[in-house]
């Protein structure tokens, strides 16, 4: 209700000003529309190769060895300009994802959602307030990661934007920008919350960010911080609690249930957990050629572990094409936890805690780490359209599951995959 709440004003507002000055429709909206429509294969046929590990319940190996739903999208976008320093946007896209729903449940595949919806007052020509349902700012290509005709690449680098399952947030941002001579440099900060659906049901968010951007001819860096406190169906429900209730009625049980009541407050996120993100990226891009990176970091004690991830992009633009080339890196990991002493305990007791003990040892052993070689080439043969052709040859490390989806009996960890992917890209 707060986030519908939030939507509403913000659109509210807009409309109320853009009736206004109805005479002058022309002068005050614009609208803007993106897509893309994609085809991937991938060789791997025990599982399915996705573009968001968190958000896409199918892609391309398992379920189709040629999938037309991993990167199509199409979305359209309405600005207007209400007053000279009162503005707002509308933008509505449909994807293959669990994203932001109208109803509250799990989106259907491909039902528009509303990805935007905000209005922005600059109070000068370097500070500025928007409220409403904004982009999420985590990463460097976090404004532009969907609309495929912005990017070098068919997408942005699995191993750091496919993990994340939100794009965007509802409450409030303050921006302000300073040039000494020919650097800019941006300062944003926001506050806000946010929810996403899937099979799982509910993931909902409460998050505050910084981020700061400093922008000199060709070169571009940014840097940003993001608090993330996060709830979520997990299936443990009372798992530890009722061993922990269980245990503190025997005698010589209180060790175990104190240990037991420790790991439902850190896995158990049906509690609220914490995770923190650290991005860093740059781009230099005179022309000719353009070199990018990034590096992310999250960091948590709890069940989805920390991870570090990064990669590296280079291409040159030479008669409409060009020619790229990407290395990607994710490193996931996960802090030691206490074991459940079973010591004294009566048999079925510690059998129960001996399932638990197992639970917490699957989780801290499990890795999503993976490595991909990217190749690929992009024309632009005609005004705001594009077509790319990329290989991706996907590494994953020993005992890794790696971003993969829809595990079969046959998937065997550590394994690699070769994906083939073409997409045309339009915006108009």
């Amino acid at each position: 209700m707060k986030n519908s709440a939030i939507v509403t004003a913000a659109v509210s507002m807009a409309l109320w000003g853009a009736s206004a000055r109805a005479a002058d429709l022309g002068d005050i909206f614009q609208l803007h529309a993106y897509g893309t429509l994609g085809v991937v294969h991938s060789n791997q046929d025990q599982a399915d190769f996705v573009s968001s590990f968190s958000q896409q319940p199918q892609g391309a190996g398992h379920t189709h060895s040629w999938a037309y739903d991993v990167d199509s999208k199409a979305a359209v976008q309405l600005d207007a300009k209400i007053t000279d320093r009162l503005s707002a946007v509308v933008q509505l896209i449909s994807e293959n994802d669990y994203n932001s729903s109208w109803t509250g449940k799990a989106n259907p595949r491909y039902r528009p959602s509303l990805e935007w919806a905000n209005v922005k007052y600059d109070f000068t020509d370097e500070f500025n307030v928007r409220l409403g349902r904004m982009v999420l700012p985590i990463n460097m290509l976090s404004e532009y990661r969907n609309v495929g005709y912005s990017l070098p690449f068919i997408r942005p680098p699995v191993e750091i934007y496919g993990p994340v399952p939100f794009t965007n947030i509802d409450g409030g941002e303050l921006s302000f920008a300073k040039h000494f001579g020919n650097v800019t440099n941006t300062i944003v900060g926001g506050i806000g919350d946010t929810s996403t659906r899937g099979g799982f049901g509910a993931l909902q968010s409460n998050l505050y960010f910084i981020a700061d951007t400093i922008e000199s001819g060709a070169l571009t860096v940014r840097a940003t911080f993001l608090h993330n406190q996060v709830h979520a169906p997990t299936g443990f429900g009372t798992l530890f609690t009722g061993f922990a209730d269980a245990a503190a009625s025997v005698p010589g049980g209180d060790a175990a249930a104190a240990t037991a009541n420790y790991l439902d407050g850190r896995y158990n996120f049906e509690h609220w957990g914490n995770i923190e993100h650290s991005d860093l990226g740059a781009t230099y891009d005179p022309g000719k050629w353009f070199v990018m990176s990034e590096l992310h970091r999250w960091t948590s004690r709890s069940l989805v572990g920390s991870a570090n991830a990064g990669y590296v992009t280079a291409g040159f633009r030479t008669h409409g094409f060009t020619p790229y080339a990407t290395y990607a890196r994710l490193n996931s990991m996960h802090l030691a936890a206490p074991a459940i002493p079973l010591d004294g305990l009566p048999p079925m007791l510690a059998g129960y805690g001996a399932l638990l003990n197992g639970i917490v040892a699957g989780v801290n052993s499990s890795s999503e780490s993976q490595r991909t070689l990217t190749l690929g080439l992009r024309w632009d043969f005609m005004k705001n359209v594009d077509l790319k052709v990329q290989y991706d040859n996907v590494r994953l490390d020993a005992g890794s599951t790696g971003l993969f989806v829809n595990e079969q009996p046959g998937f065997r960890l550590g394994s690699t995959a070769s994906v083939v992917s073409a997409t045309i890209d339009f915006v108009f």
